[in-house]
């Protein structure tokens, strides 16, 4: 797997494709991307299964590598090491499989040149790996490369349930965002202006949190700006939470769905998060909402305001993303894997 920076949810996926039968190595650039200060990455990998971990190496090793690999992952086309890989195993005849959560071509003038260069990028490979279904949507109208998925892994040990969650006489919904306009905080605290019973609490630093601190005052909505929280402390975060809100208006995937779920918190999500199609919304149990519609999120939050309708909402979503957890992905490659040999 060649990617150009290597962070928190890349070690769940090397470690499950550690677990499976191929032999995994991972290179990624440090000197310009470096690894997250509180990750020790020759630990996590270097333990368990097959996978191996490298940030500096001379580039003759790195060339005999991609060269020799019986199957090589490019992890999406941003960076001119991953167009190197393509072209160079393309041209050698070798396989090479493409991973990308892209969902939607850039908007305005470079839409064309977006679309010319994901074309490009998946003419170059011999499949194509996308990491949900609405990525594998849009590689469809692109491209008829055969597709295997590589989801976003989240490491499960770490984002787990607690046994019983403790009660509340309220309501405790959770946001992990970047406080800016992508990430539309501004619904939530909309919404819940209208569920009197609700406590919000807030993780992440942004731009407009004075903003949004000043709109909670003005609607009167009880909410907690916790600011930046390391990324092992997120766990206990989740499970404090009676409901997750992803309010984002663009997210190619969204790794906080199952960072939620897997904690043991059902989430709702706004339609734009490329990650809900991975979560089996049915009538009977709805999940989404348009992210500038706070009176829908309001309803859906006044729906799952008691503890059987959350639990049913987290069973669905449970069941329906079994796919996304580290052993069934590396079911999956072994099984790619075995029906190219």
């Amino acid at each position: 797997m060649l990617q150009r920076r290597f962070t928190q949810n890349d070690v769940p996926l090397a470690r499950a494709l550690g677990q499976s039968t191929a032999e995994t190595f991972v290179y990624y650039a440090p000197e310009r991307h470096p690894v997250d200060a509180e990750m020790d990455v020759s630990l996590d990998l270097g333990e368990e299964g097959n996978s191996q971990c490298a940030g500096r190496m001379p580039w003759r090793r790195v060339i005999h590598r991609i060269y020799h690999a019986d199957y090589v992952v490019v992890a999406g086309w941003s960076s001119w090491i991953c167009w190197c890989a393509l072209a160079f195993r393309g041209m050698a005849g070798r396989p090479v499989g493409l991973r990308f959560d892209t969902i939607a071509p850039a908007p305005g003038r470079w839409r064309r040149l977006s679309m010319s260069r994901s074309r490009c990028a998946m003419r170059l490979s011999t499949t194509l790996h996308p990491v949900g279904r609405a990525a594998s949507s849009y590689a469809e109208t692109l491209s008829d490369r055969p597709q295997v998925p590589l989801p976003y892994v989240v490491d499960d040990i770490l984002f787990s349930p607690l046994a019983t969650k403790p009660a509340s006489q309220v309501v405790r919904v959770l946001v992990v965002a970047k406080l800016n306009d992508r990430e539309n905080v501004e619904t939530v605290i909309r919404a819940l202006s209208g569920v009197p019973y609700c406590l919000l609490k807030v993780v992440g630093e942004g731009p407009n949190k004075d903003r949004l601190r000043s709109m909670a005052d003005e609607h009167k909505v009880p909410v907690q700006f916790l600011g930046y929280v390391p990324y092992p402390n997120l766990p206990e975060y989740y499970r404090w939470a009676d409901l997750f809100v992803h309010s984002a208006r663009s997210e190619p995937w969204g790794v906080s769905l199952q960072e939620a779920v897997w904690s043991g918190t059902p989430f709702l999500a706004s339609k734009s998060v490329g990650a809900l199609l991975e979560f089996g919304e049915a009538p009977e149990v709805p999940m989404s909402f348009d992210p500038e519609d706070s009176r829908a999120l309001s309803t859906l939050i006044e729906r799952y305001a008691d503890a059987p309708a959350r639990a049913a909402l987290l069973a669905q979503q449970e069941a329906a993303s079994r796919h996304l957890r580290g052993p069934e992905i590396a079911r999956a490659m072994d099984s790619y894997l075995g029906e190219r040999k």
